[in-house]
């Protein structure tokens, strides 16, 4: 009886097909801070995860340390900036799954004021 056709409520907007679900860098909300940027066109497919430097000239952010540039963050989600500058979230600070960033080396940890916790898994900032 519950099944019947009367009975079901169809939710709009839904279906059964998979969706894409992004894989969630955070390991934790603990100490957790995000900042709105904009990202400088032309770097493909930027994955969650990779550091990301600040361009002292235009004030945007790329993948790649430019000139004496520092380490100011960790993109949230995939973006593609193939195209156009895009907007993207970016962690200031928090507890990281290490395995899941991108182009984490040892001077972007230093920039970052950050250490990493191999038995956890862990990058915090």
């Amino acid at each position: 009886m519950a099944d019947a056709e009367g009975n079901v409520l169809h939710v709009p907007g839904t279906s059964a097909k998979a969706t894409y679900q992004p894989k969630e860098i955070l390991a934790s909300y603990a100490r957790y801070t995000q900042k709105g940027v904009t990202l400088a066109q032309g770097q493909g497919l930027l994955a969650a995860g990779t550091v990301l430097y600040r361009n002292s000239s235009t004030k945007k952010y790329t993948a790649t340390a430019s000139g004496n540039g520092a380490a100011k963050g960790v993109l949230r989600r995939d973006v593609d900036t193939t195209d156009e500058d895009k907007l993207a979230n970016i962690v200031m600070s928090g507890i990281l799954k290490n395995s899941l960033l991108v182009g984490l080396v040892s001077q972007a940890i230093t920039d970052l004021n950050g250490r990493v916790d191999a038995d956890r898994d862990w990058f915090i900032f």
